[in-house]
């Protein structure tokens, strides 16, 4: 009979497989619309792109729902309903995204001049929108579902590193599958996304909340390089450089709060 960690492994890698084969699925109407191979404007398909963006959550779901019904996703949304830590966590969580980038372009505008972009990047009402949604949709499957699994198989930095990887390559696969990412804008989201995985890790090891990685995640739209494409990819990569330094840093101090080995 196959143990509890078998099957959470086998859970975790159809997880994967789900992901990114949807990813596709969903996509590929409007992909043959634009190619002129598929009747209607590109348009016409785009609710089915939208919905792509959400494939991961309809898998944790999906699959949490399969192995123990309504109890699995109720275990799986549980922990993003605890708020734990003092507030002074929160604030952290949500401001230190804009304080890497700023102290980040504060260097990079010494060194390269105006030309390098700004330090600051507010948000969109669009931007706000998301910020609100995105991250819970994200971290519930990446975070809560995928993650805890890989957590007690390899250990916290391995898992993050695996978690954030395939997260980048989420993100990186539907928008280039659209002809909408240029390779540099592609490499140093896949390093953002990883590196910020790993500090993620530290924030939920010290503190054991799960909702406090979403605040985290949330903390990027308020001072969002991404603003600055297509003209400029130099603060995407002073963010992805930024959160690159934090983690390598978090790593080699082998800070008490993380055990960087399998339990």
């Amino acid at each position: 009979m196959p143990s509890p960690i078998d099957r959470a492994g086998r859970r975790v890698l159809s997880f994967f497989v789900l992901v990114f084969a949807t990813t596709w699925l969903f996509q590929l109407p409007a992909i043959l619309a634009r190619n002129g191979r598929l009747a209607g404007p590109t348009d016409r398909y785009v609710p089915l792109v939208v919905l792509g963006y959400f494939a991961p959550a309809i898998a944790a779901l999906v699959l949490s729902a399969r192995a123990l019904g309504g109890d699995g996703v109720r275990a799986l949304l549980r922990p993003f309903g605890l708020v734990r830590g003092l507030a002074g966590w929160y604030l952290l969580a949500l401001g230190h995204p804009a304080a890497i980038l700023i102290a980040g372009m504060t260097v990079a505008r010494l060194l390269v001049g105006p030309t390098a972009g700004s330090a600051f990047y507010p948000p969109t009402v669009a931007q706000m929108a998301a910020m609100i949604v995105i991250p819970l949709t994200e971290q519930v499957p990446w975070r809560g579902f995928a993650y805890p699994p890989l957590e007690r198989r390899f250990g916290p930095l391995a898992a993050s590193l695996l978690v954030g990887v395939a997260w980048a390559l989420f993100h990186v696969q539907k928008q280039s599958l659209l002809g909408g990412l240029r390779v540099d804008v592609a490499l140093w989201t896949t390093l953002l996304m990883t590196a910020g995985t790993v500090v993620y890790t530290w924030f939920y090891r010290r503190t054991g909340s799960m909702l406090l990685v979403v605040v985290a995640n949330a903390g990027i739209y308020l001072d969002n390089p991404v603003q600055a494409l297509p003209a400029s990819v130099i603060p995407l990569a002073v963010l992805a450089l930024g959160y690159t330094v934090l983690a390598l840093a978090l790593v080699r101090a082998r800070a008490p709060s993380i055990a960087w080995s399998a339990r």
